[in-house]
């Protein structure tokens, strides 16, 4: 009985350590951002995470087939503290995967969090 019990613990401490480090709360999927004069948005990510963490990034690929310029890995967030984040991404016009992921130590912590199919347009994209 004791054996299963601890078993268990032990699982989902396990599954804690490995999976949801990041839980991105802001933008959702299939979100679009209005471009400025200047042909670029702003793009506002916010969330929360559980782990020992010392930064957060993000970056967008460019999804198959679709318009867009990629955004290499960018610190969103320099020093986390409070287990909530919140940064911003520069993107020209184009429909992109967002990725978020945690540092600790210039090393990775967990898994990366992907929001799928961020748009950028103006109002004349059709």
């Amino acid at each position: 009985m004791h054996i299963k019990f601890f078993t268990c613990i032990f699982l989902m401490l396990i599954s804690i350590s490995l999976f949801g480090q990041i839980e991105i709360k802001f933008p959702p999927t299939r979100m679009v951002y209005q471009r400025n004069t200047s042909g670029n948005a702003t793009l506002f990510i916010t969330g929360t995470y559980l782990s020992n963490i010392g930064k957060i990034q993000a970056r967008l690929k460019t999804r198959a087939g679709e318009p867009g310029v990629a955004v290499s890995w960018t610190d969103i967030v320099g020093a986390v503290s409070g287990n909530v984040f919140s940064g911003s991404l520069s993107a020209s016009g184009g429909r992109y995967d967002l990725e978020v992921r945690g540092l600790k130590n210039g090393q990775q912590v967990g898994s990366s969090v992907t929001v799928e199919k961020v748009g950028v347009l103006s109002i004349t994209d059709s």
